[in-house]
């Protein structure tokens, strides 16, 4: 049953804040993306009626050609294969809102171990938890709990420039009162992290590297590991991509303290933009300060083998005050797909299907350098790398049916005229011709 808050509770509520009126919750909402009149609906005779009205509607959204989607920056085009969706309807994986009681989750409990197994082992790291909300939240939760591990470090975590701008974002909202002071560092000529600037820096617990990184260049992990670990602070990579470790060396491998990101890219649908599956893993030593649930393999008093919440130290639960984390769920469908995914490719399937993103993604570099396009960052990529063409000339290949890449400018007013593209196992080298003919004739 749902009760309301009456009037005066609502009054009393807005002066305890120190506001007049409800809609000044939301003043920090732009005007532009606010609805300022009512949403007004036509009088409809029955529910058939109604659904034809929000077909027409869908109708208008224009969905480009898959292999003339040439976009990525955190959520890519990759094809999913048919058995997902009847896997995941199965019954086994039934189960009620959150797996509290063992006794009637085992299949989401057991998908879920699965996942933390699969996972753990792409980034080659100790232990994973059983997902988050999204790749940006992951970091967030990252740097959180590297706080709590170095408390008497100092307040400062170092965030490259070339970290996905929404991801920065996202972190500054989360640690916006907890006292942390983040650090931007800048990059260089090359689209690296600045390294010099991590070895000048004082008074750090964390930093943050982007494995790749926004510009889909693969950091040196290892030589970043050495300056921050010098300074006695953690390592903290973030993958966007998940697919480009299985072609590169994990975080593990570079002794990456915890290591997160998002893991849209195994058969979740871009579903125009959300909702995503937060990738996080971490070294065994650090697991009682993991945000988010761990699922444990055990066996009953019969002897038989069962699966159960090992640790959740989530505000819900009886630690309250010293949980974790306030994250209230885990993307429990997404990670079943992601865990579905990979147990389909299996190892040798992932590193095939990462080398084909691999050669498409740099036969298209090599044929615009070609025909003279300019690459400003020269690095080692994976399926993704920015370009220098004027805006106007890439938004007129939107009416030629092309998702020509990302506008970085949307970020930042000094990104102008860059482009990250992407290349995935969708994009045929056909489609890239057609592109790079397109693209010289404008």
């Amino acid at each position: 049953m749902f009760i309301p808050h009456s009037p005066d509770d609502i009054e009393s509520l807005l002066q305890e804040i120190g506001l007049k009126k409800i809609e000044d919750l939301f003043a920090h909402i732009p005007q532009k993306v606010r609805k300022n009149s009512d949403i007004r609906i036509e009088s409809l005779e029955d529910q058939a009626h109604l659904e034809s009205l929000f077909y027409s509607l869908a109708e208008k959204n224009k969905i480009p050609p898959r292999e003339k989607i040439f976009l990525g920056g955190g959520y890519y085009n990759h094809y999913i294969p048919a058995p997902i969706d009847e896997i995941i309807s199965r019954t086994e994986f039934y189960t009620a809102y959150t797996p509290y009681q063992p006794e009637i989750s085992q299949g989401t409990l057991q998908a879920l171990f699965e996942f933390q197994t699969l996972i753990a082992d792409l980034f080659g790291m100790e232990v994973a938890n059983s997902s988050m909300y999204d790749g940006a939240t992951a970091l967030a939760e990252a740097i959180l709990m590297a706080k709590r591990i170095k408390r008497k470090n100092g307040e400062n975590v170092l965030i490259p420039q070339n970290v996905h701008p929404e991801y920065i974002q996202t972190v500054k909202t989360y640690v916006r009162n907890s006292g942390i002071n983040i650090i931007e560092i800048p990059y260089t000529s090359d689209g690296k992290v600045n390294l010099d600037f991590i070895e000048k820096s004082k008074d750090i617990f964390a930093v943050v590297a982007g494995y790749p990184n926004f510009f889909g260049i693969m950091e040196d992990l290892e030589t970043i590991g050495k300056l921050t670990h010098d300074k006695d602070a953690l390592l903290i990579s973030v993958t966007m991509e998940p697919l480009s470790l299985a072609l590169f060396d994990p975080p593990g491998f570079y002794d990456v303290d915890i290591a997160v990101g998002e893991g849209q890219s195994f058969g979740i649908p871009l579903y125009f933009g959300g909702p995503g599956l937060g990738l996080f893993t971490t070294k065994m030593e650090f697991v009682r300060q993991m945000p988010g649930r761990l699922v444990g393999e055990t066996v009953d008093k019969n002897g038989n083998r069962g699966y159960v919440l090992t640790l959740a130290t989530r505000e819900q639960h009886i630690r309250r005050e010293k949980a974790t984390s306030n994250i209230c769920s885990n993307q429990g469908l997404n990670a079943l797909i992601a865990t579905i995914y990979l147990s389909l490719l299996g190892r040798d399937g992932l590193v095939e299907l990462a080398t084909i993103n691999y050669k498409l993604s740099h036969y298209l570099k090599d044929r615009l350098i070609e025909k003279g396009v300019k690459i400003p960052f020269e690095g080692e990529f994976f399926n993704e790398f920015v370009v220098e063409i004027e805006s106007s000339k890439m938004e007129k290949l939107k009416h030629k049916g092309f998702r020509p890449g990302i506008r970085l400018d949307k970020f930042k007013t000094d990104w102008k005229n860059l482009h990250l593209l992407t290349v995935t196992e969708l994009n045929s080298k056909e489609s890239i011709e057609q592109l790079i003919k397109e693209l010289v004739h404008i």
